[in-house]
């Protein structure tokens, strides 16, 4: 039976605390927030993901188990969010209390073997609902924004996978990356940046699939 992983990103930075007393010269420091998703389904490919971003609009993915078909380890992925993003996501989590007193349904999910979640971590600040079908329209929107990152970053490991396992393949795997971009179904398009640029630069990659990765880099 698959195990659920619980994968939370803890808040960054130390707590406020009383910051009047501090020597002269000294700049107060505001602690990082973070707000994590995780979703998980034991049926899926990855079975469980989370991306986590913070107020300084780092993003960190990770999935697994067994989600790295070339090594059979997790697969981590970090990138920096645009602006856009990252105000929207914690705007959203402001607008819902930051998930405090929301109804969550852990156990019952579990016992399904899918679940996803949202948690807020801000120095001492921990909140966190568990959820299936979210019925707030905050709790929708963050959901749609999370997934629509995760599938950036699925298709980055696809990419980085065919480059070393069937070369032959990017070709179609660009052509779809372009059709689903063309759909608005993945934001943070920049996470595929690095790839992109190595398949568009590697002279012993087809033509067609160097051209496809140019004009992906282009839009």
């Amino acid at each position: 039976m698959f195990s659920l992983i619980v994968f939370l990103a803890l808040g960054l930075g130390a707590t406020q605390g009383d910051q009047r007393n501090l020597p002269a010269g000294t700049v107060p420091t505001t602690p990082v927030s973070t707000v994590t998703f995780t979703w998980s389904l034991s049926r899926a490919n990855p079975p469980y993901y989370s991306v986590a971003i913070t107020t300084m609009g780092s993003i960190a993915y990770k999935s697994f188990p067994n989600s790295d078909m070339v090594t059979g380890n997790p697969y981590v992925g970090e990138f920096t969010a645009t602006k856009e993003t990252r105000t929207e996501i914690f705007r959203l989590a402001e607008e819902a209390n930051f998930f405090r007193g929301l109804p969550s349904h852990r156990g019952e999910y579990i016992q399904r073997l899918s679940t996803k979640s949202l948690t807020y971590d801000s120095g001492t600040i921990h909140n966190q609902t568990f959820y299936l079908h979210p019925v707030d329209r905050r709790i929708q929107r963050l959901t749609a924004l999370f997934e629509d990152i995760s599938s950036t970053i699925n298709f980055r490991r696809l990419l980085e996978r065919t480059l070393v396992q069937n070369p032959g393949g990017l070709s179609a795997e660009l052509r779809n990356i372009g059709e689903q971009r063309k759909k608005g179904k993945l934001i943070e398009f920049q996470a595929l940046t690095p790839v992109l640029e190595k398949i568009a630069s590697d002279s012993a990659i087809g033509a067609k699939a160097r051209s496809e990765a140019q004009s992906l880099l282009k839009e």
